[in-house]
């Protein structure tokens, strides 16, 4: 962080490097496929890294995803998700405020799955808003029941959750606290600070 004082720095670049460097993305807004591509490129580079200094992955230093969001873009959440799961470096999800709609699906597809003593987290099945002519919005409306099985099969395995308790769930807006989440397995441990110790 040290430069020549006469030198022009745009503070956002320096810390867009630090976290990068730190192996650090954060979700702090709505979820866009902008989020998806910077989630992948962190995710590839670091990969890559440690199989060519030939890391073994238990001693892997993990990538972190920052997570206060209300959801968003669905395709964008399945390609974050897509991205945690295919990789091998260890990603740890950090719930640091809301983990809504979206959100939810990806804090829970972390390798380790962390929560802040105030996060929130809301469990639900989403909804389509589509236009066009009538053909389309029905192809569309397809597709959209083939992604909310894809989600029910992330949620049933990655959580604590069971079938009985989707099934009465998935139409409304399910709200949970730190421990309830923590309850059903929804993140692994409620953490203090951004290294996963209490």
């Amino acid at each position: 962080m040290l430069t020549d004082p006469e030198a022009q720095i745009d503070p956002e670049a320096v810390l867009q490097t630090y976290d990068f460097m730190d192996r650090s993305v954060f979700i702090t807004d709505e979820i866009t496929m902008s989020h998806a591509n910077s989630v992948f490129e962190v995710i590839k580079f670091w990969n890559n890294i440690d199989e060519m200094d030939e890391v073994p992955v238990e001693e892997r230093k993990p990538i972190c995803i920052y997570i206060n969001t209300p959801g968003g873009d669905l395709d964008a959440v399945f390609s974050i998700i897509g991205s945690i799961k295919t990789s091998k470096t260890p990603v740890h999800t950090y719930t640091i405020g809301t983990a809504y709609s979206g959100g939810f699906f990806i804090g829970i597809s972390g390798h380790k799955r962390f929560g802040f003593p105030y996060s929130t987290y809301m469990f639900h099945e989403g909804a389509i808003m589509d236009g066009g002519d009538a053909h389309k919005f029905l192809q569309r409306a397809r597709f959209y029941d083939t992604q909310l099985k894809r989600l029910r099969k992330i949620v049933l395995k990655d959580t604590k959750i069971t079938e009985d308790e989707y099934a009465i769930h998935k139409d409304s807006d399910w709200f949970m606290d730190p421990e309830e989440a923590l309850r059903y397995g929804v993140i692994d441990e409620i953490v203090e600070n951004f290294n996963g110790k209490e």
